[in-house]
């Protein structure tokens, strides 16, 4: 598995998924899960689940890679008569803590807490946070609970949730200085007073820095969902706060929600993403965004769209994560369904020198099918990097109900890698205008229409994308992903007939793709993708993709393209079928046999005219056949039909 994420041939190939929970033959609930390594590359994971089938609900475990596998799961919160939910889990050398949010009266939630002084073999009995009173209610119905986070450096330990002890959700916060054995309230730290602040995320840098991103009301109202995305920084461990710094360059009261913040650890830039409705406007189809800043968070630089696709496609994006590897580069993951509606993969996007590259989707991931409101049904994919042997690998784990409808938590492992080959797709030649290959209008089908492009292994002198490349070395492998041509709730596929084996350095290769229409498929507008690999000679990959568009089906302006085929039907070659093609949206098609009787009338369907009228003649005795077909413009054209049994 391979995906494309940085520019400059660099990539992260992915390995196999592995389940982290136990095998579930009940199909219980598993899912929000929370991943972080240590120092040493150890992978410790954490997660709701529903196995133990409690009234109460759900429990929270725990898992940690041992090889190629994952132990046995530990149940962290071991309490039947409590609600446990959103995890989240950070480590320090040996010390492995979890915090999470649990109800037992069904009316108020808290901040629950476990920790593990061996690497997670064993972990202290879940209590709330010592010292520490939260105030949250499940009453709402805009308010998810606190959804605590926790963040570690050396012997401090921070946990920030929502609190809505003061009447108005506000972000608090807690720190531990012995290592999380007690804790002391840092009281209130959005500097929000009157409004409804949500989302918080915490990141500790060194031993003072205590970085903090939320989602800051603008009206005094739990209902608003028009807030702004801001950010607050502590000098002092926590102590005391700046007053917060909006990283926006945009005002629209449109929704936005869920940010998370990091530090680039080459320049200590900090740097932000979110959910963000501002192309579409409102509260629908967000997407995700960036920004970052180079002065320690007085000022954010202009905000950069990171889900910019090859297509036009609007679509949702929700709870994205980000985590970024010594030398600056960024990958951020998060769940979208650009191509079917509530249909939700894991996308990928890298980010180097100022530049995102194009999503693409995590193969074979399945997270959801349904946002549910704000995209609340979904949890971010977790994703975390560490260098080891000067390569940098990133570990991601996520919810999938690709095998089990509610869900199983995987993993992978991905590493970055250079790649020798640089394929490239000519954008502006043969068939493709701007990176768009046009069929316009689409036969009714079945039928197959085929257009060409160029591609090549790109050298000094032939490279359409200077952004990366040229190649040092030869394409040994070239392949394409499976083709999807995506419309109103409905699809074709798509193939290459003609495509190269391999490429050398600066070799040029004309490609044929073509689609396959079925029959019945509806008018409208259908898009999709086409996505170009090549393998070098160390099994890295290089891709280039470009976006297919087509119209229709629809029916003919008049009977002059009227094609009937197969004729003479045969059923050793085909279906028992007689297609009457290039019809108009009024047109009749009747058929009769040699003594004048009528086997077949239909006229075209007004529901979905697409110039198309099938004849099933599974049934028809074997011989000659009248057709006629006419319109109300008085166009009428007659033909014979032989079929022969």
């Amino acid at each position: 598995m391979v995906i494309l994420l940085f520019i400059l041939g660099q990539h992260i190939v992915f390995g196999p998924r592995i389940q982290v929970n136990d095998p579930d033959p009940d199909s219980t609930l598993q899912n929000h899960p929370a991943v972080v390594i240590d120092d040493s590359a150890n992978v410790y994971v954490a997660f709701q689940d529903g196995r133990d089938k409690y009234a109460g609900g759900n429990e929270i475990y725990f898992s940690r890679l041992c090889g190629d596998t994952f132990s046995r799961d530990i149940n962290l919160s071991q309490s039947p008569s409590i609600n446990d939910k959103y995890p989240w889990v950070a480590v320090s050398d040996t010390k492995v803590y979890v915090v999470w949010q649990g109800t037992s009266d069904g009316t108020s939630w808290k901040v629950y807490y476990a920790y593990s002084a061996d690497g997670g073999n064993t972990f202290s009995a879940p209590e709330t946070l010592p010292g520490i009173t939260a105030n949250n209610s499940t009453t709402s119905g805009v308010n998810d609970g606190p959804q605590p986070k926790i963040s570690i450096n050396g012997s401090k330990v921070y946990v920030i949730w929502v609190d809505d002890g003061t009447g108005t959700l506000r972000i608090k916060l807690a720190r531990s200085d012995d290592g999380g054995i007690t804790f002391q309230d840092l009281g209130i730290i959005d500097n929000n007073p009157g409004n409804v602040n949500r989302d918080p995320f915490v990141e500790v840098l060194e031993d003072t820095l205590v970085y903090v991103v939320w989602r800051w009301g603008t009206g005094g109202t739990n209902q608003d969902p028009h807030p702004w995305i801001a950010f607050t920084k502590s000098t002092d461990s926590g102590n005391s706060f700046s007053d917060g710094v909006i990283v926006l360059d945009d005002s629209s009261q449109v929704y936005r929600g869920n940010p998370g913040v990091d530090v680039n650890p080459t320049t200590k830039e900090i740097m932000v993403v979110w959910e963000d409705s501002r192309n579409s406007g409102g509260n629908a189809t967000p997407d995700i965004w960036f920004t970052h800043s180079t002065d320690g968070g007085l000022n954010f630089a202009q905000n950069l769209q990171v889900n910019n696709w090859d297509t036009l496609t609007t679509c949702d994006n929700y709870r994205a994560n980000f985590s970024i590897d010594p030398e600056g580069k960024m990958a951020v993951v998060w769940n979208a369904d650009p191509f079917t509606n509530d249909s939700f993969s894991v996308y990928m996007c890298g980010y180097a020198d100022s530049v995102f590259g194009t999503p693409q989707a995590l193969v074979n991931t399945y997270t959801s099918n349904t946002a549910g409101t704000f995209g609340n049904a979904l949890y971010p994919p977790s994703i975390k990097e560490a260098m080891i042997d000067s390569t940098t690998y990133f570990f991601m784990v996520w919810q999938d109900i690709s095998n089990d409808p509610n869900g199983n938590i995987y993993f992978i492992k991905g590493k970055v890698v250079t790649t020798l080959g640089d394929i490239d797709v000519y954008k502006d030649t043969l068939d493709l205008t701007n990176g768009v290959m046009d069929f316009d209008s689409l036969p009714a089908g079945p039928a197959y229409v085929s257009k060409y492009f160029l591609i090549v292994n790109s050298d000094s002198l032939n490279n359409p994308d200077t952004t990366d490349g040229p190649a040092r070395g030869r394409l040994m492998h070239i392949y394409y992903n499976p083709i999807t041509i995506y419309g109103p709730n409905d699809s074709f596929t798509g193939f290459l007939e003609t495509y190269p084996e391999s490429l050398g350095i600066g070799e040029t290769s004309l490609c044929k793709l073509t689609l396959y229409i079925p029959e019945g498929k509806h008018q409208g507008d259908y898009q999709g993708t086409v996505v170009i690999n090549g393998m070098d000679k160390d099994s890295s990959i290089t891709s280039d993709s470009f976006t297919v568009r087509v119209k229709g089906p629809y029916a003919e302006p008049t009977l002059d393209s009227l094609k009937v085929f197969p004729n003479p039907y045969k059923p050793v070659y085909s279906e028992p079928k007689v297609y009457f093609e290039g019809i108009t949206s009024d047109a009749i098609v009747s058929v009769y046999d040699i003594k004048g009787r009528c086997v077949f009338n239909q006229q075209e369907q007004q529901t979905n005219p697409d110039g198309l009228i099938v004849w099933d003649v599974s049934r028809i005795a074997s011989g000659i056949y009248i057709y006629i077909v006419k319109n109300s413009s008085g166009e009428i054209k007659k033909g014979k039909i032989a079929i022969m049994k």
